[in-house]
């Protein structure tokens, strides 16, 4: 009994360790190295390259310096580098859609700030139009549909307190009622959330004839102005901090679009590649990791897919870890909940980092004889000898005599000779031509062959 419990109590201590051990893995680290791992993968490299891990450390590398300089993110009392500071201060891309229906926009700015969604339309109309029979209204401001009637309210402001305070309200449509929306503001300048802020009724009205578009503006010669409204407010510019505040719970429960995953992998990897000393496999520009290799390792591994509020939530050190603990990039090759720190990632199979064998004593072989290496004449001359016959072959001289012909008429014998003075006359420009003859008839029977 006392050796069971003793064993016991040894191995619940191990346990312990090794649990205390373990750093958290997230699901940004899981699907950001996933997603890396896929495309090497896809081309056409092994997880036992040695360049394989070497990526991914890289990788983590400059993830983890890009945090260094990287704005916080506060929620629930924790301030910390995000995933979105992170790409944010590494210009990773300057618009991010956070949401795969593009619902949640964000536009950064240079300066790190960032714009939530783009900025809205104007509301007015240029000078010319015709006067339309239908028109929406409240008060002095007349449109042609009720959202524009509510929206083109001009802006109210006054005085909250006698120590500076001021407020600020403007109407927003809603589809059904125009609701008023007030901003109080501190002496300070410290501007509060805005709050709803009662409503007003929109009228319609058919037959018109003389009212225009805008703020008391009336037609002339049946041809109406431009309009006065005030134009929307931009899009509000806030810090990433703040924006992330601002997202609803709803919002981020949202999956991660896909494309924030891959801008990230993409960035990071590219420049981990034109880095100093760089070891990992290169990234190939032609060849990026797209939006659909993302979305496909999401199906695979959807337990493990970040939702927006991973990708805004502050990433604090855990325990035992380094504040860039986080953002590293776990080597398994399988989504990991956590990661061992002193585990250390296999090397490969790379000659050498492997031990030395003893093979033994030195037998004292002695290095082989080689024969010498033959020159250029010696390797060219089994051909320049192929046909040694044909290199003293001369044509032979031949004498010939012009033939003479006898025929025998009417009892006489007649010698044909006349040619053969001809032909001896031109008996150098005859060799040539059938010298020349011989040659092409011999040319063509060797192509043929």
């Amino acid at each position: 009994m006392r050796r069971f419990l003793s064993l016991f109590f040894a191995l619940f201590f191990v346990c312990s360790l090794s649990f205390a051990g373990a750093l958290p893995v997230s699901k940004m680290q899981n699907a950001v190295s996933g997603t890396t791992q896929a495309k090497m993968q896809a081309r056409g490299f092994a997880s036992n390259d040695p360049r394989w891990v070497n990526t991914l450390s890289n990788v983590g590398s400059v993830i983890v310096g890009a945090v260094a300089g990287a704005a916080t993110v506060t929620a629930l009392g924790v301030t910390a580098p995000a995933w979105a500071t992170a790409a944010a201060g590494a210009a990773v891309t300057s618009v991010v859609a956070l949401t795969i229906d593009a619902a949640v926009k964000w536009i950064f700015k240079p300066d790190g700030t960032v714009q939530v969604g783009d900025n809205p339309a104007s509301v007015n109309t240029p000078a010319g139009l015709i006067v339309p029979s239908k028109i929406y209204f409240s008060g002095n401001v007349v449109a042609t549909s009720p959202e524009v009637a509510c929206n083109g309210q001009p802006y109210l402001q006054g005085q909250l307190d006698s120590n500076g305070a001021t407020w600020s309200k403007h109407y927003v449509w809603d589809g059904t009622k125009c609701n008023g929306w007030q901003t109080n503001t501190s002496a300070d300048g410290k501007t509060y959330p805005e709050f709803l802020s009662g409503n007003i009724n929109i009228t319609v009205s058919s037959g018109n004839t003389t009212l225009c578009p805008g703020i008391s503006l009336t037609a002339t010669a049946g041809k109406c102005p431009a309009s006065n409204f005030p134009e929307p407010p931009p899009a509000p510019v806030k810090t990433v901090s703040d924006a992330a505040a601002a997202l609803s719970d709803a919002q981020k429960a949202q999956p991660l679009n896909p494309q924030v995953i891959a801008d990230i992998a993409n960035h990071f990897w590219q420049e981990a590649a034109s880095s100093p000393g760089y070891n990992g496999l290169p990234y190939d520009a032609t060849n990026p990791i797209t939006a659909a290799d993302a979305a496909t390792w999401q199906a695979t591994n959807p337990n493990y897919w970040p939702t927006v509020g991973d990708y805004v939530a502050p990433q604090p050190a855990p325990s035992g870890g380094s504040a860039g603990s986080p953002f590293s990039m776990p080597t398994s090759a399988t989504p990991q909940p956590s990661a061992d720190p002193a585990a250390t990632p296999s090397p490969g199979t790379n000659p050498s980092t492997e031990p030395l064998q003893n093979l033994g004593p030195d037998p004292g072989i002695g290095a082989p004889s080689l024969e010498p290496i033959p020159t250029a004449q010696q390797i060219l001359q089994p051909l320049l000898n192929l046909f040694p016959t044909l290199k003293n072959f001369s044509v032979p001289n031949h004498n010939s005599v012009c033939p003479k012909w006898t025929l025998h008429l009417f009892n006489r014998d007649y010698v044909m000779q006349d040619h053969c003075p001809l032909l001896e006359s031109i008996r150098p420009t005859l060799y040539s031509v059938m010298a020349v003859a011989w040659i092409l008839i011999a040319l063509f029977i060797v192509l043929a062959a």
